[in-house]
């Protein structure tokens, strides 16, 4: 649906960079993951990293489930 989370709690991408940078003040390491899932378009995802990049955290991984069928299917696929 869009929504963006911080941990469990909802929050609107323009809190979203002051809330990361009073994280990164508090913790000058630390690490942001990025959750979405299929459903999420990626100017979405895109926005959240800009997000990120804005509050001056370099440290950013991102996370994806794979489909349980598909890596079955090929474990290592091509790129």
């Amino acid at each position: 649906d869009g929504s963006i989370l911080l941990g469990a709690t909802p929050i609107a991408l323009e809190d979203l960079t002051k809330q990361l940078v009073a994280a990164r003040q508090q913790s000058p390491k630390i690490q942001v993951l990025v959750r979405g899932d299929r459903m999420t378009p990626h100017g979405r995802m895109a926005d959240v990293y800009g997000a990120v990049r804005q509050a001056g955290i370099p440290d950013l991984g991102i996370a994806v489930k794979i489909n349980a069928t598909a890596a079955k299917a090929d474990p290592n696929p091509k790129r």
